[in-house]
């Protein structure tokens, strides 16, 4: 996946991958959960949701945002500008990570309605 783009305090777009294994090929998830950690760039702070398993034969999951991510607290992103890690855990008979090497990001960009740039 790489960059996933979201305004602060936005709901509408939801955030859609295709877990994929080392070798390239799609993780078939079918018989697992899935679930979406987000460590903020306060190094500190790690979220967990709940991701939809959209399509468990060709790894496709989903997550969309809910007005309670947003926020201050232990369990909130911030709406302030920042880039934050992501990754998804894939849990059955075992336990897969993805991406396999490094994370994902999520930038979450100021928005000017709440009173960004």
């Amino acid at each position: 996946m790489g960059k996933f783009y979201l305004k602060a305090g936005d709901t509408g777009t939801a955030l859609q991958m295709t877990l994929k294994n080392p070798d390239g090929s799609v993780h078939d998830l079918t018989g697992e959960a899935a679930y979406l950690h987000i460590s903020l760039n306060d190094e500190v702070t790690k979220l967990t949701r709940n991701m939809t398993i959209v399509d468990a034969a060709n790894g496709v999951v989903q997550y969309p945002w809910v007005a309670g991510d947003w926020g201050t607290g232990a369990d909130k992103i911030p709406r302030a500008k920042g880039i934050h890690l992501m990754e998804v855990e894939a849990l059955g008979a075992k336990r897969t990570t993805f991406p396999n090497k490094g994370f994902d990001s999520l930038v979450v960009e100021a928005d000017i309605a709440d009173g960004g740039p």
